[in-house]
């Protein structure tokens, strides 16, 4: 899939992930989420990507969800819960990415 809704520039050991809505202050829509998720499993086959930076073009990084993009019903409380898009459905964690760190002790 190719998009101009985020772009992609490979770098020596990681990826710049840009979304590329300025005119819409880079509000997320379903099309964004697809190219998002795309650029992003790209990046996790890639032995060679570390790291992904993600960024926003122009102003701002993102305003949120586009609510213009009807993906919600005006007038109803959206069902969070019931989400099975594929990158809720996995692990948060990439398989290479090393172990989370364990929380400071607290100090006194």
């Amino acid at each position: 899939m190719v998009s101009d809704l985020v772009l992609t520039d490979v770098r020596d050991g990681y990826r710049v992930l840009t979304l590329n809505r300025p005119d819409r202050l880079n509000a997320f829509s379903g099309e964004m989420h697809a190219a998002l998720m795309a650029a992003l499993t790209a990046a996790e086959s890639d032995k060679s990507c570390r790291a992904v930076l993600l960024t926003g073009a122009g102003r701002g990084f993102c305003a949120g969800q586009d609510l213009s993009d009807g993906v919600f019903t005006p007038g109803e409380t959206p069902d969070l819960a019931a989400c099975r898009c594929r990158c809720c459905a996995r692990s948060t964690a990439s398989p290479r990415a090393p172990a989370p760190m364990s929380p400071l002790p607290a100090t006194s």
